[in-house]
């Protein structure tokens, strides 16, 4: 697996009962971590932090050359903590491991202060045509202006094929506890946060999300589900 985006957990000394702090990191097991908001200096929420120290990342094009800053582009890892290839398989070696460089499937983009910010899984990301413009969805982008509504406990967004389009975005929401919403509510909820091209062509509500292990919904069961 090539990311795993966590919460490492800081207990602050001081009087009275312990505290607990949380700051983000990203790492995966082929890179370990390799980047995370400063346990000690400036956090930024919602970022996965500066490169960890020691750790070279870069922000590229599909040509391998870097983005500018602000830009999304696809997150290359080198470092003292890089595998050196997969037992027995070479072939994913070689896809995955280049000139010390692991290609991670993640996306992301730097800020001016060096901090990343990812974005999601580059085969999560969603192509939609639209007047012969080939306009690229983050899902994440998408749940994260589902979850500011009151009534959206949970969201995952995929890609559905279709006909004209491509692909393009369906949501299944899980609502509060006792909340009520409308698909016709929630699409024109983020319609007013992002893009027109983003915004779900449907609304599916759910009362569970699939998972396939701690923390990872299986998007690849839900876009079954939206095909039948």
């Amino acid at each position: 697996m090539l990311v795993a985006v966590a919460a490492a957990v800081l207990y602050l000394s001081g009087p009275g009962p312990p505290r607990v702090a949380a700051t983000e990191q990203c790492g995966s097991t082929e890179t370990g971590p390799y980047a995370m908001n400063p346990p000690f200096g400036r956090k930024k929420a919602g970022s996965i932090g500066p490169p960890v120290h020691g750790v070279h990342v870069a922000v590229v094009d599909e040509q391998g050359a870097d983005v500018p800053t602000g830009a999304v582009g696809n997150v290359w890892v080198s470092g003292p903590g890089v595998m050196d290839g997969y037992w027995n398989e070479t072939a994913m070696t070689r896809k995955t491991l280049r000139k010390g460089w692991i290609r991670t499937g993640d996306l992301a983009r730097f800020d001016e202060d060096g901090y990343l910010w990812f974005v999601g899984r580059r085969k999560d990301v969603i192509v939609r045509m639209k007047d012969g413009l080939a306009n690229k969805i983050a899902p994440l982008e998408v749940e994260a202006a589902l979850s500011e509504h009151p009534a959206v406990r949970e969201s995952c967004v995929i890609g559905v094929p279709d006909p004209v389009c491509g692909e393009v975005p369906h949501a299944y929401v899980i609502l509060q506890l006792g909340e009520e919403a409308r698909s016709e509510d929630l699409r024109s909820f983020v319609a007013g946060r992002l893009a027109e091209f983003m915004v779900p062509a449907e609304v599916h509500f759910i009362s569970e999300m699939p998972s396939k292990g701690p923390g990872k919904i299986d998007r690849e069961l839900l876009r079954m589900r939206a095909l039948a």
